[in-house]
């Protein structure tokens, strides 16, 4: 983690997201399981770490690998995104926690637990995507849509120039 004054770790930084995109790749699969009834059908479009770059894939083909030297440090906050990693880690575990709920509950208790879920969702989707536009950024890459979580969140990716 760097401290105030001087710069990130490229290494660190790679790590972070990587750890990021998987929270939001389970995040997606739970969210979408409770939406439809069933397993969703995967993503088109992932980003995944081989060593120490991040690969974007569409349809199984790699589009762009980000190595550390090509990482734009210049964009990266480190006290946002542990802001944004303290608060994911606690709503995850909340929502988590709701979903395991839901599966016991009926009537007037589920709608109330239900909706505290919706609650979850939508501050877990505001989060993510504010992560998700901080590594942008940094890769100076679009990621693909499923890390914008358009299907659960609704309105996909805001415009951003990456120059």
């Amino acid at each position: 983690m760097a401290r105030a004054g001087q710069p990130a770790d490229p290494k660190a930084v790679v790590d972070d997201m990587d750890k990021n995109f998987k929270r939001i790749d389970g995040f997606y699969v739970r969210a979408m399981r409770r939406l439809i009834g069933r397993e969703p059908d995967p993503p088109l479009g992932r980003v995944v770490q081989v060593d120490d770059s991040l690969q974007i894939t569409s349809l199984g083909y790699v589009q762009a690998e980000v190595g550390l030297t090509d990482l734009n440090l210049n964009e990266w906050d480190e006290e946002r995104y542990r802001a944004l990693d303290r608060r994911i880690t606690f709503n995850l575990e909340y929502y988590n926690e709701l979903l395991a709920q839901l599966r016991t509950m009926s009537g007037s208790d589920r709608e109330h637990i239900e909706n505290r879920v919706e609650t979850a969702e939508a501050q877990l989707c505001s989060d993510f995507r504010d992560m998700v536009s901080l590594d942008e950024r940094v890769l100076q890459v679009h990621l693909p849509d499923h890390y914008w979580l358009e299907r659960i969140c609704g309105a996909g990716r805001p415009y951003q120039p990456l120059g």
